[in-house]
């Protein structure tokens, strides 16, 4: 199937952009997550190493909905949202673990797993999605889990159209499961378990690095998505997707799409109109501080060595995309933002900010899609400050 479709890539011009914009920034190198790039050549997946990934970025979808009265297949508009992803690379394999028999088992390792453990994406402010979200991920308490692969386009396997057999090439494929946020329609979705596949958005591309280079498109197995109310109604269908491989930062300046994955700043101060993470050493207590005038509507806090075991997190919210594991904390609201918030103490005590800054990663977006908020401050509040009510403010 995705032999065909691939082929036919004049007929379905279906891109998927935020996937594409991971792709052209992926990778970080830092050791806490050993990222690395992986630069094109021979067997080049067999390089890949593990890594967690972060990036923002656009997506602009097409999609057809019941709102004009008629689900004719045709878009009845491109929805443009911007957020972040979030994605998990596993070290190469024989074969894919999500995917058995996705190549055979010969003892070189050529696949790649992933996994996109979290998206969340807002409608841009004045467009026909101001006010939706788009989420996928068991992060962002979406499930199934949308996993995907990279496999080295090896010999007699056609599912490599233009490089078969060609070392240089692979194949990376993902199978999506998402959640659409509409004021008017509710919670929408594509899984259903009583079609084929429980109706799994699959796309698939052929790449010579990780990430891809600019302008590479992911095709769909199928052109056109179902997606169901949260009564099982068929109310709307994607369409068609169009891409950018550029992404507006926060300040309105454009650059590629931002990689996220170092994005706190040491010596940051509550209180000075900055966009802040505090962590308090001797009580383990994190918090937001949120300027007044920046609407935030998720967070994301992700540590590599899951530091937040404490007390349980304060203050979540009701939304289901909301959690509190060791690794990761999501604050995130349907409609609206929030203003500063404490966790309470989530977090181990007595950790230092050299620690703190090669840990945690933090990631979010804006209300009706103006953006993700990009770097933050770290204030860090030493063991013997907090001790002695000398908090730095």
């Amino acid at each position: 199937m995705i032999s065909r479709i691939l082929q036919d890539q004049g007929r379905f011009l279906f891109l998927v952009p935020l996937l594409i914009s991971l792709f052209v920034i992926l990778g970080h190198a830092e050791a806490a997550y050993s990222v690395e790039f992986c630069e094109p050549g021979k067997h080049f997946v067999d390089r890949c190493t593990s890594g967690d990934n972060y990036v923002e970025g656009k997506l602009v979808i097409g999609i057809d909905t019941v709102l004009d009265g008629i689900l004719d297949g045709v878009a009845d508009f491109d929805s443009a949202f911007v957020g972040y992803v979030r994605i998990v690379r596993d070290n190469p394999l024989d074969d894919s673990l999500h995917f058995p028999g996705y190549r055979a088992v010969d003892g070189h390792s050529g696949v790649i797993g992933l996994e996109m453990a979290s998206m969340r994406s807002t409608g841009v402010k004045g467009t026909p999605t101001e006010g939706w979200t788009i989420r996928t991920g068991r992060n962002s308490g979406v499930y199934p889990s949308t996993l995907g692969a990279v496999a080295e386009c090896e010999p007699g396997k056609a599912d490599c159209v233009k490089h078969t057999g060609d070392p240089e090439w692979a194949l990376s494929i993902f199978h999506m499961f998402f959640e659409i946020d509409v004021p008017t329609l509710g919670t929408l979705r594509n899984y259903n378990p009583a079609l084929p596949d429980n109706n799994v958005f699959m796309i698939g591309t052929e790449i010579d690095r990780a990430p891809p280079a600019l302008g590479t498109r992911f095709f769909p197995i199928r052109p056109v998505t179902a997606v169901f109310d949260e009564n099982g109604v068929h109310v709307a269908s994607l369409v068609a997707a169009l891409t950018t491989d550029r992404a507006t930062t926060p300040s309105g300046s454009t650059s590629h799409a931002k990689n996220l994955v170092s994005n706190l700043r040491p010596g940051g101060k509550e209180g000075d109109g900055r966009m802040s993470l505090v962590y308090d050493a001797a009580t383990g207590e994190v918090r937001i501080d949120i300027p007044v005038g920046l609407a935030v509507n998720s967070i994301n806090i992700d540590s590599a060595s899951g530091i937040f075991g404490g007390a349980p997190a304060r203050n979540l919210g009701e939304n289901p995309d909301n959690n509190h594991t060791d690794d990761n904390i999501v604050k995130s609201v349907s409609y609206g933002s929030f203003g500063s918030t404490s966790f309470g103490s989530v977090a181990r005590r007595g950790l230092s900010e050299r620690f703190l800054l090669s840990d945690l990663r933090v990631v979010g977006s804006l209300t009706d899609g103006a953006g993700a908020f990009g770097d933050l401050d770290l204030v860090y509040i030493p063991e013997a400050a907090s001790k002695f009510g000398t908090r730095p403010r």
